[in-house]
């Protein structure tokens, strides 16, 4: 049981931090346009769906991504690999369907 709570711990806190760094950099780049934080803040969207492909966050973050790299002119790179959404099964991805 102890193992068990020691695991769920350890991932919540990775999820969380994962989630503070994002909200940081996104609060950074609303402040000032700076491509190099942009992506930066893609490569953290893309390391929480990866990380994370089941959370209903992941939908979201994968959207977010998707932009900035149409904003950055990676378009090529925007969208993610053919199998990603068979994959993802949060909330979030639902909800970019309709």
């Amino acid at each position: 049981m102890l193992m068990l709570m020691l695991i769920f711990t350890a991932c919540s806190s990775s999820k969380e931090k994962l989630n503070e760094q994002i909200a940081k950099t996104e609060k950074e780049i609303s402040q000032q346009y700076d491509t190099v934080k942009m992506r930066q803040l893609v490569e953290l969207y893309q390391e929480y769906v990866q990380e994370f492909p089941k959370d209903s966050l992941s939908g979201e973050y994968l959207f977010r991504s998707g932009s900035l790299n149409m904003t950055l002119g990676k378009g090529a790179d925007a969208s993610p690999r053919p199998d990603f959404f068979q994959e993802v099964r949060g909330r979030g991805v639902r909800r970019l369907r309709r």
